[in-house]
């Protein structure tokens, strides 16, 4: 389950060196720079379901923007992704993972966030 994997990623993290070389995904990179990967998927993904149950309930179009609510426009976790995504623009453009960054709707965090990954909301 969710619950079982993320006890099991919260023990391992807590114990791993930084500079540990960790294999995932076949991808191979510090263990640092993975957890900060993993944090964005999780908090990108997050509004993307969000996104999709919002739109599926609402066909009028207002789906995506009522997204924001469960994933903490500000929140410390979204603001953190995007100081991260900020100074990894290259890393990232370069990974074919990602749209091409958009123009962001607002100064809010999560929407700077998005466009950045190449999201519209």
């Amino acid at each position: 389950t969710w619950r079982a994997l993320a006890a099991a990623s919260t023990v391992a993290w807590a114990t791993a060196p930084e500079d540990a070389r960790v294999t995932l995904a076949g991808e191979d990179a510090p263990a640092s720079e993975l957890a900060e990967r993993l944090l964005l998927d999780l908090v990108v993904h997050a509004w993307d379901v969000r996104a999709a149950l919002a739109a599926g309930r609402d066909a009028g179009g207002r789906g995506a923007s009522e997204a924001k609510g469960d994933v903490g426009g500000s929140g410390a976790c979204v603001e953190h992704c995007l100081a991260w995504v900020r100074a990894h623009q290259r890393l990232l453009a370069g990974s074919g993972r990602f749209g091409t960054p958009a123009e962001p709707r607002s100064a809010d965090p999560l929407d700077q966030l998005l466009a950045l990954v190449g999201r519209r909301p």
